[in-house]
């Protein structure tokens, strides 16, 4: 008959069983929301993106730190304003009243009602701390550098990218910034934070302007203006000016035309009759390997040694000096552009047309009186050119290029000038009153050309 076994017969076997038990995080706790009225007054004055958003197509500009004098143009993606940062201002009732009326001075706002504005933000809000890079499928146009992280941190080949005016996914613009070495930091750069970053009016179209205007037209200025047809439109540039800024108008037509061969070379042709597409063609291919710094070499040579023709080298012959200098003109003024190191931006063909022209004009040739305002002229295309993305030159200013060019090469007198003593000059302010050599300083001195070109021009006005 078999044992019985008693429970308490078992031998118990003791043993130490050793477990790591990690503890448990504990959340951090949400501290109460506290409205600061100081916050909220300093949102009001500078009125940066975190309140503000961004829409679309809009332009903002880098405030400080990370970000400082940087241009960025937004691509398909809203940026939000942060809601918690907006119920700093929403606390303070005249404070809340004040920033919706400030909200007219952005374009977007100025065609909405009070109430509007306010639904537009608190639909649009997020409650996140989100960058600007970190949106989902936002875009950048890089337009100016300034003096931030991107000038100091990237590669010379990243930075003529982002100047190359081609719209980039920010995640891709963020992957350009180095790691610094054993971080685990989540972010690799801190120049997106929306509250250093502000929406920018890079112009203003207006009808009427109580201020000095230039006038694309006829270069002159005047000390305010008003459209007179249905297709002009006074293009308000801010900011003029060093220790006072002020604003300044350009009355110009809307009536553009498309810079392309097909449009550009027929100006060529009615100057010079006697050749063909086909000579332009010829000039073309011998110069294909140009960048726009070799065009505006070129132009400049023939302008300053009168030369009567110019040999093509190889197989491409010879060619009268004032038609290569005409295709030449052509051809930089249809390019894309380029980055320029030495201003640290990208340039656009218009731009260097333009401003090259009158440039080497004082350099190496002169106008007469009469002329002057065509010189005025030229230097106003380069500004419009350089701010106003959207801005295309009308059929007159084109033949006053191509006019201004031949006249100049044609010139067997120049300026005289003292660069040394120039720069040591103070700089002009636009004046209505000021003669047009003096105002043509100014456009120069807003352009940011290189210091010896500003103390020529300075030098000559005087």
């Amino acid at each position: 008959m078999p044992r019985k076994v008693k429970f308490t017969d078992i031998p118990v076997i003791k043993a130490e069983i050793s477990v790591d038990v990690k503890p448990k995080k504990v959340a951090k706790a949400v501290k109460p929301f506290k409205a600061i009225r100081k916050k909220a007054e300093e949102y009001v004055r500078y009125m940066p993106v975190i309140v503000t958003g961004v829409r679309p197509d809009e332009i903002v500009i880098g405030t400080k730190t990370q970000a400082k004098d940087a241009v960025l143009k937004i691509h398909d993606k809203l940026i939000p304003p942060w809601k918690r940062e907006l119920d700093h201002i929403r606390a303070y009732e005249d404070v809340w009243k004040k920033f919706l009326n400030k909200l007219a001075s952005l374009e977007f706002f100025g065609s909405l009602s009070v109430k509007q504005r306010e639904d537009w933000l608190t639909e649009h809000q997020n409650n996140a701390k989100t960058y600007m890079d970190e949106i989902p499928g936002v875009k950048f146009e890089i337009l100016q550098l300034g003096k931030s992280d991107m000038r100091k941190k990237l590669t010379e080949e990243d930075i003529e990218r982002l100047l190359s005016g081609e719209t980039i996914l920010a995640t891709e613009v963020r992957a350009m910034f180095p790691r610094k070495p054993g971080s685990k930091a989540k972010r690799t750069t801190l120049m997106f934070r929306r509250s250093i970053w502000k929406v920018a009016l890079t112009h203003r179209e207006v009808q009427s302007f109580d201020g000095p205007t230039f006038n694309l037209t006829t270069g002159l200025i005047t000390s305010s203006a008003k459209t007179r047809k249905a297709d002009e439109v006074i293009l308000i540039l801010e900011r003029f000016g060093g220790a006072t800024p002020y604003d300044v108008g350009f009355l110009t037509t809307r009536k553009s035309i498309a810079l392309d061969e097909a449009t550009i070379f027929p100006y060529i042709l009615s100057m010079h009759g006697k050749f063909t597409v086909e000579d332009i063609n010829t000039i073309q291919r011998a110069t294909f390997t140009f960048t726009p710094a070799a065009y505006k070499s070129l132009l400049q040579k023939i302008i300053r040694f009168r030369p009567k023709v110019v040999d093509l080298g190889g197989d491409f012959g010879t060619y009268p000096a004032d038609f290569v200098l005409a295709t030449t003109l052509a051809l930089l003024l249809i390019m894309p552009g380029s980055f320029v190191p030495d201003i640290q931006r990208y340039v656009t063909g218009m731009e260097s047309a333009f401003k090259r022209l009158a440039v080497t004009i004082f350099e190496d040739s002169s106008v007469d009186n009469e002329h002057q305002s065509a010189v005025l002229r030229m230097i106003c295309g380069a500004m419009l050119a350089q701010r106003v993305k959207s801005w295309r030159p009308d059929e007159n200013l084109i033949e006053t290029l191509f006019m201004l060019g031949d006249m100049a090469w044609n010139q067997d007198a120049a300026y005289c000038y003292n660069i040394p003593r120039g720069i040591k000059l103070p700089p002009y302010d636009v004046d209505a009153n000021a003669t047009l050599l003096e105002n043509a300083s100014v456009l120069m001195d807003e352009l940011r050309s290189f210091q010896s070109d500003l103390g020529m021009i300075r030098d000559i006005a005087k």
